[in-house]
This record gives structure tokens, sequence and C-alpha cells, in this order.
């Protein structure tokens, strides 16, 4: 702390106070501890400022990343890294180092490159009680199921990582490519959110790598899905990954709020404060992770599902997998541009197989290690 303290600003030997630099460190997950990437953290600036600061200069090993009073940050590798606050006055500069290491995690594994998070066989309730808000029909009757395990991708499929797919498919310009058991159909579109095609190579437009894919068509969520040897999620295995054990309308509890999940801030849950609109997809890995670690269940962008649509049975199913013809596919969880109510976990809706949208991605589910 300083050791002098002026009431003038303009006494001269104000400025000679030097700042004392300090933060916190709030990990953006269930149990506010370092979790594997990616994980997200605010740094909260707790710095004496008597001193008068005129600006303060986050850098993480040695880069700058923030020149706010607070910054967020997402570490995307497990490994050591250093932090760095360095806060100036007029007269001098002090600074405050952390030092946080982000993990690997234990349930966790690769598939062409993609993180997999292995979720462990169970029984839950899928559905919502009569008595749950903004509730609609279709989401009932609860009815027990029993899953076994599998693995599921920790964050929606990325618009580098579909582009990868493409290119690899050799798919042209027109976005059709050859689906299993379903002819040729088209998989994406290009998008200014998403990818495009250009001197031959399909590339995610100038930042938007790490966002979500979308304009991709179940038939493209398919055919990737099988590229990479797994599978879309049924509708069952989503519910049941995204609760993680909740059974409250949302994996947060009885609310959303915009600082928790990418939706329309505009419409928020069962009268709850309004929140920010974003009106557009963000990065994978920009909210907090359920207790699974699983990230944007909730929002940012609906999920293709495998199943039809159909209606519920109330008699208790071991592996669900739906209907075997419709006119929809699921999608779930939600998007940027729907309401809170919309991004519940029971929240069920649907497109054509053939349909897509700025709003619909998905994810890969695959066989249990």
């Amino acid at each position: 702390m300083a050791a002098v303290m002026y009431n003038a600003c303009s006494d001269e030997s104000f400025w000679k106070i030097e700042p004392e630099a300090d933060f916190t460190i709030t990990w953006q997950t269930p149990d506010n501890q370092a979790g594997p990437p990616p994980c997200s953290v605010t740094l909260t600036n707790t710095t004496d400022t008597r001193g008068l600061v005129t600006s303060y200069v986050w850098t993480l090993d040695g880069v700058e990343i923030a020149t706010d009073r607070d910054a967020r940050h997402t570490f995307t590798a497990s490994e050591t890294y250093t932090v760095r606050l360095t806060a100036t006055n007029r007269n001098t500069s002090r600074s405050k180092e952390n030092t946080v290491t982000i993990p690997e995690s234990e349930n966790e594994s690769e598939l062409k490159g993609i993180k997999m998070v292995s979720i462990k066989a169970g029984t839950f309730t899928m559905g919502s009680p009569p008595s749950e808000p903004e509730r609609f029909g279709d989401e009932g009757p609860q009815h027990s199921v029993t899953l076994s395990a599998f693995r599921l991708s920790a964050y929606a499929i990325t618009n580098e990582q579909y582009c990868r797919f493409l290119n690899d498919r050799g798919i042209g310009s027109n976005g059709q490519g050859s689906v299993t058991g379903f002819g040729t159909q088209y998989l994406i579109y290009s998008s200014g959110w998403g990818v495009a095609y250009a001197s031959g190579q399909w590339r995610p437009q100038t930042g938007y790598a790490g966002h979500p894919v979308v304009y991709v068509t179940w038939y493209g969520a398919k055919a990737f899905c099988d590229w990479a040897g797994g599978r879309l999620p049924t509708e069952a295995e989503w519910e049941y990954a995204c609760r993680a054990g909740t059974t409250t309308p949302f994996n947060t509890g009885n609310n959303l709020t915009t600082l928790q999940a990418n939706y329309n801030g505009n419409y928020p849950y069962n009268g709850n404060p309004k929140g920010t609109y974003l009106g557009r997809t963000q990065p994978v890995g920009s909210y907090a992770p359920n207790a699974w670690w699983l990230y944007e269940m909730h929002s940012n962008v609906w999920e293709w599902c495998n199943d039809w649509r159909g209606n519920y049975s109330s008699s208790s199913q071991t592996n669900p997998t739906g209907p075997s013809s419709g006119l929809g596919r699921v999608i779930r969880g939600g998007s940027w541009g729907s309401s809170a109510g919309g991004c519940r976990s029971a929240w069920r809706s649907d497109d054509g197989p053939d349909g897509y949208g700025p709003d619909i991605g998905f994810r890969l589910a695959v066989a249990a290690l």
C-alpha cells in the first residue's frame, strides 16, 4: 500500500506514490478451479488506485492480452502460464505476476484433433415436468432413460474443423457430397460467419475459425461424423449430456443469464432481468462448461441430433434412437437468437435434413473407449 496519502492531487508529491499492482483470478468452471482447455478465467484488478493509475497492461507469457482494468482470457492448451498485471502512474510502474497451470483432463481424448469428453453410463429423467415455466407439451411425458457410456465433443464443431473435412473429402464449391445411405446431398453453404470456397479450398471466414460451423445441413453433419469415425448424438444422449446430472430447467439451475450463455438477452427466462444480445455466434469455449466439462450446451448454436422428431412414450427406455421416419431431424440447445426459455435442457425443435441457417451447428459423438 502507499506509504503517504495527500489530499491535493495538484501536489507534486502525490504523483510519487507508487501504485501497488494486484489482481485475483476467478475460474469460469463449476468448482472455480483450473480445468482442462478450453478454460476461461476472469482477472479482477484489485490495484490500490490512490496513486492515480493512468494505465493497465495485462500480459500472458510476455504477450499483451488486454489494457482494460479487468480482463478475461480463455486458455486453449494444457501448460503453465505466467499472467502479469502492470499498473502505471505518471511517476512509476509496478507489476504483479501469478502462474497458472491448465491441466489435462482424465476424461478427455481426441478424435481427428477434436477434444472428446467421456460420458459415463447412467439413467436420467428425460423431458420436463408440467410445472416448468415456458414448457411445451412435446417435452412430456417425462420418462426414464438408461444410456450406455459414450463420448461427446467438448464443444460444437468449428469452422476450422469443418473445413478440414471438406478439403479432405474434396468437396467442391457447391458444397455437395455423398452421404452414406442418402446419396449426394448439400452439406454446407458459404456464409459470412462460417466457411467460404476460394482458390480450390474451403476456408473459415476471417475471425471465425474458432466459431461453431453454421449453414450446415443434417446431411453435412452426418457426413462429417462419418468421416471422423463417429456419429451424431441421439436426442436422449444430447439431453443427458446437457443436464449433466441436473433436473432444473438449465444445467446452471433455475435461470440462465447472458454471462452464462449466448442467447437473446431481451427475452430472459421466467421474468428474470434482461441481459445482452450479441446477435451472432461466439467462439467455442467462451462460456463456462457444465459439470461434465461440455461447453455451450445451452445457446450459441442449435445442434443437430441423429433422431427424427417424434412423440415421447411414458415407458422406460434404454438407448432410444427415436422413430424410424419423420419430417424433421431434432435440433437442441437453442442459439444466439433464441430466448432463454428456448435454451432449456428439455426444449425440442427440428428442421428438415436439408435445412440450414446461421444458428444451426452440431457436435460429434462416438462410442466409449
